[in-house]
């Protein structure tokens, strides 16, 4: 998972933690660090933030999906505006959810996990 709030990280990972099928493989705070974590850990999902400083979420969703074509991208993040949305699509990620509104993400990822 990718989020430059460690305490953002933090509760969404102690939440996975009840979702079965879910390993959390580690967590990054930019998309940079996304980038050189996922050639090492080799996830088969990642959970996106998209207001990070340096690389946002979306250009690092695009260089994701074209480096890592296995990997799916999942958008996590605070706005809920359209616009956003769509910027997380176009970019290949497969679904946006928003942060205060979590159990959306979870029900999600618990479906992810039941057909892999």
């Amino acid at each position: 998972m990718v989020d430059d709030s460690a305490s953002a990280r933090g509760a969404l990972e102690e939440l996975l933690a009840d979702v079965g099928g879910i390993v959390v493989l580690g967590g990054a705070d930019s998309g940079e660090e996304a980038l050189a974590r996922l050639a090492e850990l080799k996830a088969d999902l990642v959970v996106m933030d998209w207001s990070m400083p340096g690389m946002d979420g979306v250009e690092a969703t695009a260089r994701i999906r074209h480096e890592f074509p296995g990997t799916r991208v999942v958008g996590w993040t605070a706005t809920d505006e359209p616009v956003l949305h769509d910027a997380f699509v176009n970019a290949g990620a497969e679904a946006v959810f928003v942060k205060e509104e979590v159990g959306p993400l979870l029900r999600y990822l618990a479906g992810l996990a039941v057909t892999s």
